[in-house]
C-alpha cells in the first residue's frame, strides 16, 4: 500500500507525546490543570448541594403538599392546586413545581425527590457560569467565578430546599448563553431561543425572571456588529413577542378557564392570574412602599433611594432598606461576602475594557466579547442590587438570582487586580484595598452572631490583616525600587510572577489571605448544611437553632380518628384558615381539605352565603380554626380553668363560623389536650349542629 503526498503531510503533523513542542506540552499541562480544577469545583458544589439533603425533610412544606396534590390528577397538575380537592392553587406558576412532580413520580414522594431538581440546578449553574466567563475572560477568572458561586451561602441553601429559586437561576444562565451567542453572529434564532428560555423562567417565578431582560437586550443591541440599529430593534421586538407569548401561555389558559372549573388563584384578592403576576409576585412584592416588620405588621417606607432615611426597625432577616442593605449582617451573610471584592474588582475591569472608547466620533462601536460580558454582569449586578436594596417585602433567598453576578464580578475582578498588582499607578494597590474591604465585611457579619463566630472573626481578622500587611509592604518596596530604576517594566513583571524567587513571599501572602477570606463564607455555607436552614424561608448562617431533622408535616392522629368516625358524605374532610394548618392532614390522608384563607389566611375565597350553600349541600362540615377566634362564652365552657383569654377574629369568615357552628371539646379530638388547663392553638368546629353549647 502506497502513501500519498497528502497522507505524508498529515502524518508529519502527528507527534508522539515525547516529541511535542514545549508550547504544546505547556498547553497540555494547562488543559489538564483546568479540567482538574473545574471537576474539583463541581465536586464541591455537588457535595454542598447533596450532602445529607434528606435531613431537610420535604423542604418547603407548602410547595411539597402542593406537589403531592398535583400528583393525584391532571386537573390539579395543570392548575397547580394546593389541595387534593382542587379548591385553591399555590401562589407560584407551574414549571418549577412540575419538575418536582416528575421527580416524585420517578423516585416517590419524599424529600430527596422534591429537592433533586433544585440541587441539580445548582450544580449546573456553577458549570454554566464557568462556561460563560471562560468564553470571554479565560480559564482562571472562570474558575474563580465558579468557585465563588459554589460556596455562596444563599446559593447553597436555595439548592437544598424545594423552593424554585435554583431552576430559575439555571434557566436564566442558559438564556444568557443563548443571547451572547446571538451577539456573536447576529443569528436571530439564538435570540429567539433566549426569549423562549426567559419565558420558561417566567413560568418558574413570574416577574422575577424579567429582571435580567434589560441587561440582555442592551448587550444584544450594543454588542452585535455589522447590523443596522433598525434590524437590531426588529430582532429585539421579535424576541419580546416570543418571550411574552411563552411567558403568558399558562396564564392565558388559566384566565380562559371559568372560575368554577379551576382552583381559586391563591394569594390574590380578585381570583385572577394577572393579580398574582403583577401584585403578589410582582410590583407588590418588590415595592418599597410596604413591608413586614419583626412583629409581622405592615409599615410605611420612603420610596426608592430615600428609603435609607427611613427610621423604622430593620425587617427581620432583611436589614434596613437602603444602599448598604446587601452588606448589612442580615443579608450580608447570604450574598454579601464578596460584594466588596466585586465592586473594587469592577474598577479593575473598567480599566481593562475602556468603556470610554465605546462611543467615538459621534457613533457607538460594537462591543467585543470581553466588553459584552463586562456590561452584562455589571448591569445584572446593578439592577438586582438596586431592587433588593430598596424592596419593601422580600425573602432573603431571593438573592440567589444576584449570586451569579457577584461571583462573576468577584472572580473576574480578583484575577484582574492580581495581574495589575505591582503596577506603579493606583491600580497596583487595588487588590490590597479589595482584600481589606472584604475582611471588614466579614468581620461585621461574624461579629453579629454567636461567640464562636466572634472568636472566628478575631482569628481570621488577625491572620488576614498580617498577610495583607505583608503584601502591602512587598508592593510598597517594589514600587519604591521601581521609582529608582528605569527598568520599571522589568520590575513589575518580576513582581507579577515572572521571577518565582522574587515573588514567592508575595504569592504565599496572597494564598494565605485568599484562603482566610474564603474560610468564613465557606464555613458559613458548610454550617448551612444543617436541616434547620431549610423550610419556607431558608437562611444560611451559623448559630441558628432548631431540630436536627426536619420532619414532614403530620396531623394529630386523634383528630384524624375523630373526623373518620364523624364525617358524613361531605366532599371536604375539613376546612382550615391557612395552608399550614392543612398540610399535615393532606400529607397523612390525601383527602380534600379546604384551606379557604390560602397561604396567609387572608384570601377572600368564601362568603357567608357561599359557605351556607356548601353546608346545605353537605360539601363540608368541620373547620379547624385558630382558638383566638373563640367567643368568651365558648372559652368559659371549653376551658373553665383558664382565667385570661385574648379574643381575635382573623377574618369575617372565621367570625361567621364561630357564631354559627359548635366548638368540639378538645378532649374528644386533640391528643395534646391537657383537660382544659390551657387553650389549644387550634379549635375544631362542627357546622352540622345548632350554634349552642350543650
Amino acid at each position: 500500500m502506497s502513501i500519498s503526498a497528502q497522507d505524508t503531510v498529515v502524518l508529519s503533523t502527528i507527534r508522539e507525546p515525547d516529541m511535542a513542542t514545549p508550547a504544546q506540552k505547556r498547553r497540555l499541562q494547562q488543559n489538564r490543570w483546568e479540567i482538574a480544577s473545574i471537576v474539583s469545583i463541581l465536586a464541591l458544589a455537588t457535595f454542598l448541594d447533596f450532602y445529607h439533603v434528606t435531613r431537610n425533610g420535604l423542604g418547603n412544606n407548602y410547595y411539597a403538599i402542593g406537589v403531592k396534590s398535583m400528583m393525584l390528577n391532571w386537573h390539579n397538575f395543570l392548575y397547580v392546586s394546593f389541595d387534593p380537592g382542587g379548591y385553591i392553587s399555590i401562589d407560584k406558576p407551574p414549571l418549577g413545581l412540575w419538575l418536582q412532580v416528575i421527580s416524585a413520580k420517578i423516585f416517590g414522594f419524599n424529600g430527596f425527590a422534591l429537592i433533586l431538581p433544585e440541587a441539580l440546578s445548582g450544580v449546573v449553574s456553577v458549570w454554566l457560569l464557568y462556561c460563560l466567563v471562560r468564553r470571554a475572560f479565560g480559564p482562571v477568572p472562570a474558575l474563580a467565578s465558579a468557585g465563588l458561586l459554589a460556596i455562596s451561602p444563599v446559593n447553597v441553601v436555595s439548592n437544598r430546599d424545594s423552593i424554585v429559586e435554583s431552576p430559575l437561576v439555571m434557566v436564566l444562565l442558559v438564556a444568557t448563553w443563548a443571547v451572547l451567542r446571538a451577539t456573536e453572529n447576529g443569528d436571530w434564532k439564538w435570540l429567539s431561543l433566549g426569549a423562549v428560555l426567559i419565558g420558561l423562567a417566567f413560568n418558574i417565578k413570574m416577574l422575577e425572571a424579567f429582571l435580567i431582560v434589560p441587561s440582555l437586550a442592551a448587550v444584544y443591541f450594543c454588542g452585535l456588529a455589522n447590523t443596522s440599529w433598525k434590524k437590531k430593534l426588529a430582532h429585539l421586538y421579535l424576541g419580546a413577542m416570543i418571550m411574552l407569548a411563552v411567558s403568558f401561555s399558562w396564564a392565558g389558559i388559566v384566565n380562559l378557564t371559568p372560575p368554577d372549573q379551576r382552583p381559586y388563584i391563591g394569594s390574590t384578592t380578585t381570583n385572577t392570574i394577572t393579580d398574582l403576576i403583577f401584585n403578589y409576585n410582582g410590583f407588590g412584592r418588590y415595592s418599597t412602599k410596604s413591608g413586614k416588620t419583626q412583629q409581622g405588621t405592615s409599615q410605611s417606607a420612603l420610596p426608592g433611594p430615600l428609603a435609607v432615611f427611613n427610621p423604622t426597625l430593620p425587617i427581620e432577616d432583611q436589614g434596613y432598606p437602603g444602599p448598604l442593605r446587601l452588606i448589612q449582617p442580615e443579608l450580608g451573610g447570604q450574598a454579601g461576602w464578596f460584594v466588596p471584592l466585586a465592586l473594587l474588582g469592577l474598577l479593575s475591569s473598567i480599566w481593562q475594557v475602556h468603556p470610554c472608547t465605546w462611543y467615538r466620533q459621534g457613533k457607538w462601536r460594537a462591543l467585543t466579547a470581553t466588553e459584552r460580558q463586562f456590561f452584562l454582569w455589571t448591569s445584572w449586578f446593578a439592577i438586582m442590587a438596586y431592587i433588593f436594596s430598596f424592596a419593601g417585602h422580600m425573602n432573603a433567598y431571593y438573592l440567589a438570582i444576584l449570586a451569579p453576578a457577584v461571583a462573576a464580578l468577584g472572580g473576574i475582578g480578583f484575577v484582574g487586580m492580581w495581574r495589575d498588582f505591582g503596577v506603579r499607578s493606583w491600580r497596583g494597590s487595588l487588590l490590597i484595598w479589595a482584600l481589606l474591604a472584604s475582611l471588614a465585611e466579614q468581620f461585621i457579619i461574624l461579629r453579629v452572631y454567636p461567640p464562636v463566630n466572634a472568636n472566628l472573626a478575631l482569628y481570621i481578622s488577625v491572620l488576614s490583616l498580617a498577610a495583607i500587611v505583608c503584601m502591602a509592604l512587598k508592593w510598597w518596596l517594589a514600587r519604591r525600587a521601581a521609582s529608582q530604576d528605569t527598568a520599571l517594566l522589568k520590575r513589575a513583571q518580576m513582581l507579577r510572577g515572572q521571577s518565582p524567587g522574587r515573588l514567592g513571599f508575595t504569592l504565599l501572602s496572597l494564598g494565605v489571605v485568599t484562603a482566610l477570606l474564603c474560610l468564613a463564607p465557606a464555613l458559613w455555607t458548610f454550617d448551612s448544611l444543617r436541616s434547620v436552614n431549610a423550610g419556607a424561608f431558608p437562611l444560611a448562617g451559623t448559630g441558628r437553632t432548631g431540630d436536627p431533622l426536619m420532619q414532614p408535616p403530620h396531623a394529630d392522629p386523634l383528630l384524624l380518628t375523630y373526623l373518620r368516625q364523624h364525617r358524613t358524605r361531605t366532599f371536604f374532610l375539613l376546612g382550615t384558615l391557612t395552608a399550614d394548618s392543612a398540610e399535615g392532614i393532606i400529607n397523612d390522608t390525601n383527602a380534600p381539605v379546604m384551606a379557604f384563607g390560602g397561604w396567609s389566611g387572608g384570601d377572600p375565597t368564601l362568603t357567608p352565603g357561599a359557605l351556607s350553600e356548601m353546608l346545605v349541600e353537605q360539601q363540608i362540615r368541620y373547620f379547624l380554626l385558630p382558638s383566638a377566634n373563640l367567643m368568651p362564652s365558648q372559652v368559659a365552657v371549653l376551658y373553665p380553668r383558664v382565667k385570661t383569654f385574648e379574643q381575635h377574629y382573623n377574618t369575617y369568615m372565621t367570625r361567621w363560623i364561630v357564631q354559627h357552628c359548635m366548638p368540639v371539646p378538645p378532649q374528644q379530638w386533640s391528643a395534646s389536650s391537657d383537660k382544659s388547663t390551657s387553650i389549644n392553638p387550634l379549635q375544631l368546629f362542627d357546622c352540622a349542629s345548632p350554634p349552642a353549647l350543650q
